[in-house]
């Protein structure tokens, strides 16, 4: 992968950024470092990040792609009335050896996903 100024920028972004982003929201943020970037750089440049094993792509129920820059084991959380995913600690490794219709399955990684409301959607009167 060649590095330009629009991928750095990219890069440095995602870089311990907790609120797993869409494409469309590292657009929207990185532009104002890079007014030149095209919304194809963004998506060409997650889908290589996530097939190069650098970044993980986490699928929602309302079929949107956010993306996943810390690649230690951990849980999230989907909050189903604003949307917004949190990450949860993991107490370890969890176990990778599985079976599918009765053959083994190499596991590479898990996302559990929960869902419910986030503590601001859950005091919020409109529930």
């Amino acid at each position: 992968m060649r590095i330009t100024a629009q991928r750095l920028e990219i890069l440095k972004y995602l870089i311990g950024n907790p609120i797993h982003p869409t494409a469309e929201e590292i657009y929207r943020d990185v532009k104002g470092e890079q007014p030149n970037i095209s919304r194809a750089t963004v998506y060409n440049t997650v889908n290589m990040l996530v097939r190069l094993g650098e970044i993980r792509e986490l699928g929602c129920t309302s079929g949107c792609r956010r993306f996943e820059p810390d690649l230690t084991p951990h849980d999230h959380a989907l909050c189903v009335k604003c949307g917004r995913l949190f990450d949860i600690e993991s107490e370890g490794e969890k176990d990778t050896r599985v079976m599918v219709m009765g053959k083994p399955f190499e596991v590479k990684y898990t996302d559990i996903t929960y869902h419910g409301l986030c503590q601001t959607c859950a005091g919020s009167d409109d529930n």
